[in-house]
């Protein structure tokens, strides 16, 4: 998926962590709409480190939460 150069996917899942820990409402929205998900998972292949590295923290940060864990099994990943 082409979403600007680099350094705008680094800012832009920076802020959307950023954003997903200030309130967790913002996670169960994100759920909801599925395919915000779907981009943020398919960074985890990223060759570039940082972008990985904030893709990952976004999964980790969603995959803490019990209730979405049958989301993730929907997408065929088993992270809990």
């Amino acid at each position: 998926m082409k979403i600007g150069d680099t350094e705008m996917k680094k800012q832009a899942l920076g802020n959307l962590y950023n954003v997903l820990v200030e309130d967790e409402r913002f996670v169960k929205l994100i759920i909801k709409i599925g395919d915000i998900v779907n981009v943020v998972v398919q960074f985890l292949d990223s060759s570039d480190i940082e972008i990985h590295r904030e893709a990952s923290n976004i999964v980790n940060l969603i995959s803490g939460f019990y209730l979405y864990k049958g989301f993730w099994l929907k997408l065929g990943l088993s992270v809990l």
